[in-house]
């Protein structure tokens, strides 16, 4: 992450997109997304923010 000025505020970002809601509560609900959550105090010491946000097609 780059920031304008000073510091960035995010070490790190991971975006990921699904079909919808469900489907992303799936994946977080599946073993390997299971496993991702646990492993998360590992590699984000300094805490996590996880964002929801719906993605616009552009049509509209």
């Amino acid at each position: 992450m780059a920031a304008t000025k000073g510091e960035a505020p995010y070490f790190a970002v991971f975006e990921g997109d699904f079909a919808d809601a469900a489907a992303m509560a799936a994946a977080r609900a599946s073993p390997q997304g299971q496993r991702v959550a646990a492993d998360v105090a590992n590699y984000a010491t300094g805490g996590a923010v996880i964002i929801h946000y719906p993605v616009q097609d552009g049509t509209g």
